[in-house]
């Protein structure tokens, strides 16, 4: 199919290719005789003569059709190109330097305690004694103690230990805080008025009681007072009433009477004043 359509295109071919050449002869010989006619009549004109070609000159035939079966053109392998030995210098690598290692610190090995010697028993010791003590001491003693010594005592010092600081002189005006020894004071009832109800603290109800310190010089008389504990609204009354009283003083056994701090309560009722 595909070789009857190509024949008939080169036919076609070489009939325009024909039909040229007789149109191009045809002008020629035109143009020859023009100029013959001109020459013999002595008159040289311009003369315009005008060609005309009845056909263009035929296109290239087109390229054959691929053949059947989308055979594909098989790529020719181009020939690699020789590329010039270039001969490298080999790169030296530098190792990484290595750090020394540091030798491990000796191990410090324990010390082995010394043994203490075994003492050889001394002949004649005692039971409950200790060590380094001397024969014939005292179970209790000191080491390095003499014999002879006294147990408490300082050693290097004396045989008798110093006798303590004497006590200090008694002194009947300084109070001081009775001992069961002492012989208490006493108030004299005759002296020991009651003390004034409070007129707020009787218009709250308030009742109770209020501890004084009472400090009395040898002869009874009230020197000072001081409140302990109890209700504010009450505390003043109490120290105002007992400032007034009067006591019998205090004595040692012996009967010396002195100065002393007596405690002394006073009690507060609603339903009677009373001390």
């Amino acid at each position: 199919m595909f070789d009857g359509f190509g024949r008939s295109r080169e036919k076609l071919g070489r009939r325009r290719v024909a039909a040229s050449a007789a149109s191009i002869s045809v002008h020629v010989g035109v143009i020859a005789l023009a100029v013959l006619v001109t020459a013999g009549s002595g008159v040289v004109e311009n003369v315009v003569v005008p060609v005309v070609f009845y056909n263009a000159p035929p296109p290239p035939p087109p390229p054959p059709p691929p053949p059947p079966g989308g055979a594909r053109k098989k790529k020719v392998a181009k020939a690699p190109t020789p590329q010039p030995d270039v001969i490298r210098a080999p790169v030296k690598q530098e190792k990484p330097e290595e750090k020394p290692k540091e030798p491990d610190p000796p191990k410090e090995e324990p010390e082995p305690e010394p043994e203490e010697p075994d003492e050889p028993e001394q002949p004649g010791g005692q039971e409950g004694g200790q060590v380094g003590g001397v024969q014939g001491g005292v179970v209790g003693g000191v080491v390095g103690g003499v014999l002879g010594g006294k147990l408490g005592g300082v050693l290097g010092g004396e045989g008798n230990a110093p006798p303590p600081p004497p006590k200090p002189a008694f002194n009947p005006d300084v109070p001081t805080r009775l001992t069961k020894e002492d012989i208490p004071a006493r108030v004299i009832k005759s002296t020991q008025k009651p003390p004034i109800y409070p007129r707020l603290a009787k218009e709250q109800r308030l009742e109770g009681r209020v501890m004084l310190m009472v400090v009395l010089d040898r002869f009874g008389n009230v020197a000072d007072v001081r409140v302990l504990s109890g209700p504010a609204l009450l505390a003043a009354a109490a120290v105002e009433a007992v400032k007034q009283w009067k006591y019998e003083p205090a004595r040692t056994k012996s009967g010396v009477a002195k100065a002393a701090f007596v405690p002394q309560p006073v009690d507060f009722r609603i339903t009677g004043q009373g001390g």
